[in-house]
């Protein structure tokens, strides 16, 4: 008995030992693959961050580049191929981290290293004070035409890949990171058809110069009178409620209202100082009958703005996608447009209703202002366009500063190819300070 007992005693240890060891294996083989997944989902995101970046990057040099064949000033030219070499530097370092063999990319890599080593040639001769030569512009000409082809091929590519697409699952580490990943880059000199995808927007949209508020109307309104406000200038809509939903306490303090109209429902923003209407969205249009241009889209607007009690406004800006036409609209006065004091409007061009209205800018920054004569003549400011483009159209236009303060330019319109670009020259210098191109997208025309 004490035999088996004994028996008994150690096939019990024995399989004690057993299924400890049996656990302590399973807990090690859970967590090496939980730290393989882990390890392949931080590989993953590094690889994704390393496309969109490059992909940027790209977009990025082929702006600049044309902006600096559009200007004449030294130190706009030395900023903006400044920025050129930057992006090739991180373009590089991008391309880099990518799962790509060297045998795929090394063309790639050397139209990148080309592109950073002359711009930043041309940066050390514009240190010294050199202007470019005509031999030097032809040669950035044909670098534009060489970064616009990386443009389409990226974009293209990047816009062909599913949204759950995993980079990692698709590279054969064990063949030289020949993938199907890899094959959507190879053919990377092919010209296609397409454009980068970006968003639409005009100039100057965002220039919210002042910390202070200064352009609300004085005193403030109650609930009951913003409520009156949204029933007399929005009744074009067709009110059928006015739901006051509380107060919003950011940068303005505004009260906040959700409205069914007859085809929509709209939510506003009705700023507690002034009763001024600072931002309209409708949503659940209904579709119309119209066909509204952009000329057509642009009255209606401005007579919205009439409506609003709002004087001066003219169209500055108007861009379409799909059913939306965008109208940004500014005060112009004496022939003087005030950027500083956008207002952005969407219409849907087949119902004929204003979708959006966003007047963030000039609330903010609309106020009397006193205009100085220019103190260079037009003349004395065309001497800066660059002869590289063609001036379509010239007008005065107050702009804001990078900072603080604005600038009273002469804008000038001008065409390159076929592009579009906005120059604005200093009344007072005579100083090119700003250059805008129009970047046309699929989704309407981008300006930067």
């Amino acid at each position: 008995m004490n035999k088996e007992h004994k028996l008994l005693q150690g096939i019990i240890a024995v399989s004690v030992v057993l299924g400890t060891v049996c656990l302590t294996l399973m807990g090690i083989l859970w967590g090496v693959v939980t730290r393989s997944n882990l390890y392949a989902t931080q590989l993953e995101n590094m690889y994704k961050r390393a496309l969109y970046q490059l992909v940027g990057n790209v977009n990025d040099i082929e702006l600049d580049i044309s902006k600096a064949i559009s200007t004449t000033t030294l130190s706009t030219q030395r900023e903006i191929l400044t920025r050129v070499n930057d992006n090739t530097v991180q373009a590089v370092d991008n391309l880099a981290v990518l799962p790509l063999a060297s045998k795929n990319t090394s063309n790639f890599f050397d139209i990148l290293n080309h592109i950073g080593g002359y711009t930043q040639s041309i940066v050390d001769n514009l240190n010294e004070g050199i202007k470019l030569t005509s031999e030097q512009l032809d040669t950035l000409s044909g670098l534009h035409s060489t970064s616009l082809n990386l443009v389409y091929e990226l974009n293209d590519y990047l816009l062909d890949l599913d949204l759950d697409y995993e980079i990692i699952n698709n590279v054969d580490f064990r063949d030289d990171f020949n993938s199907s990943f890899t094959g959507g880059l190879n053919n990377i000199e092919s010209e296609k058809e397409g454009m980068p995808t970006l968003i639409y927007d005009g100039p100057f949209s965002d220039s919210v110069l002042n910390k202070e508020i200064v352009g609300l109307p004085e005193g403030e309104v109650t609930v009951e009178e913003a409520t009156q406000i949204v029933q007399q200038k929005l009744a074009v809509y067709g009110i059928e409620k006015i739901n006051y939903t509380g107060d919003s306490n950011g940068k303005f303090v505004t009260y906040n209202f959700e409205v069914t109209c007859t085809n929509c429902s709209l939510y506003v923003q009705i700023t507690k100082q002034g009763g001024f209407i600072l931002s309209i969205v409708a949503y659940g249009t209904a579709q119309g009958e119209y066909d509204l241009t952009e000329e057509q889209a642009q009255t209606l607007a401005t007579n919205i703005a009439t409506i609003f009690e709002i004087k001066n406004m003219q169209a500055v800006w108007t861009s379409t996608n799909g059913n939306i036409i965008y109208v940004n609209l500014a005060p112009v006065v004496d022939g003087v447009i005030y950027y500083p004091d956008l207002i952005k409007v969407k219409i849907d061009k087949y119902s004929g209703i204003v979708t959006g209205w966003e007047a963030t800018n000039y609330a903010t920054n609309h106020t009397n202002r006193s205009v100085p004569s220019p103190e260079i003549s037009i003349t004395e400011a065309n001497k800066v366009i660059s002869p590289a483009l063609t001036v379509i159209d010239t007008r005065l236009a107050i702009i804001p500063q990078q900072y603080v303060g604005e600038y009273l330019t002469y804008e000038y319109i001008c065409e390159w190819k076929d592009y579009t670009y906005y120059v604005y020259v200093d009344t007072v210098t005579g100083e090119e300070v700003q250059i805008l191109r129009v970047v046309k997208t699929t989704r309407g025309d981008l300006i930067v």
